[in-house]
């Protein structure tokens, strides 16, 4: 399952794979901004919400998927 949302972006493009189902549960009666931070695709992304808890995820490694600019 593959899911795309609006965003602002600072710094450079990148991929990061998560399991949908913890974004869901994150994501699950909350309105407005969500903000997502994290240093590089292998490093934990920090979920936050106004002034509600923020969330830690872990990425997932995949197969099969290269960084931009790899051959």
């Amino acid at each position: 399952f593959m899911a795309k949302m609006n965003a602002t972006i600072e710094g450079g493009p990148g991929r990061t794979a998560v399991m949908s189902q913890y974004v869901l549960d994150y994501l699950n009666g909350r309105d407005g901004f969500i903000t997502l931070e994290t240093n590089g695709p292998s490093d934990a992304i920090l979920f936050s919400n106004r002034e509600t808890p923020g969330c830690v995820i872990m990425p997932m490694f995949t197969q099969g998927d290269k960084a931009d600019g790899e051959a």
